[in-house]
């Protein structure tokens, strides 16, 4: 009795190993197939809200498809990815839309900028710390000193551009900054400027190899937002059954 019951003991620890073994097969599994997912289904997430936000700044004024078909064209000639292109776009239309500036100025003011940042080679993390200072002077009103300070560093062009606006040697502009004598209405002349005169020569930037990298990665986020419909189904079925093998595991051990 006693080496019938301890076959028993001892069949059933297989049996609970073999158990345990599979659950821990499905969740390698599980884990292997939530890593391949979470890239996509965090960039639909991204591209999703950034949409939204957009979206939600602009309900206000009534024209939603305007600022998402503007987002868009940007996203077209500057080769952004649409997410970049709505976050940067949501990013000056907050600060500007509100104040009385047109869509169509804002517009301009964006096509302005990404055309300096081009052509100046500026990487995306200085264009992205030029645009924020430069967004935040179009919001005050005025471009001071240390924003003026940071975009003559990483888009000069645009410093460039406000002086010949101003009809002033750019030796001075920094104290016209000073005097506070830069005003928004300047700055979007000046970038108006540069979005249609450096238009040629934007053509041939958009040629280069950083950019044919860029246009492969966009075209990557794209795929990846295509899957997202389909992926986030799925990776939350694998959530379940990892969790329901995990219970399974613990149970076991214990």
């Amino acid at each position: 009795v006693d080496s019938e019951a301890k076959r028993t003991d001892v069949g059933g620890g297989i049996g609970g190993l073999g158990a345990a073994g599979g659950a821990l097969a499905a969740l390698a599994a599980g884990a292997g197939g939530l890593a391949v997912g979470q890239q996509a289904v965090q960039a639909g997430i991204q591209r999703e809200e950034s949409t939204r936000r957009l979206a939600a700044l602009s309900a206000a004024f009534g024209e939603v498809t305007q600022a998402q078909d503007a987002a868009s064209r940007a996203a077209e000639r500057f080769g952004l990815s649409q997410t970049e292109a709505n976050q940067s776009f949501a990013q000056i239309y907050a600060r500007l839309r509100p104040i009385g500036i047109s869509l169509a100025e804002i517009e301009t003011a964006f096509n302005g900028f990404n055309t300096a940042a081009r052509l100046s080679g500026a990487s995306t993390q200085e264009a992205s710390n030029a645009w924020l200072q430069l967004s935040q002077a179009l919001g005050s009103g005025v471009l001071r000193g240390e924003e003026l300070n940071s975009i003559f560093e990483q888009t000069p062009s645009i410093v460039q551009a406000i002086a010949l606006e101003m009809n002033a040697p750019i030796g001075q502009v920094r104290k016209l900054a000073e005097d506070g004598k830069i005003t928004s209405d300047i700055v979007i002349k000046a970038l108006r400027n540069i979005a249609t005169q450096g238009a040629g020569q934007l053509e041939d930037a958009m040629k280069g190899p950083a950019q044919q990298i860029r246009n492969l990665q966009n075209a990557f986020q794209d795929l990846q937002n295509e899957a997202a419909d389909t992926v986030s189904p799925a990776a939350i079925e694998a959530t379940k059954a990892l969790t329901a093998a995990l219970k399974v595991s613990t149970l076991f051990l214990q």
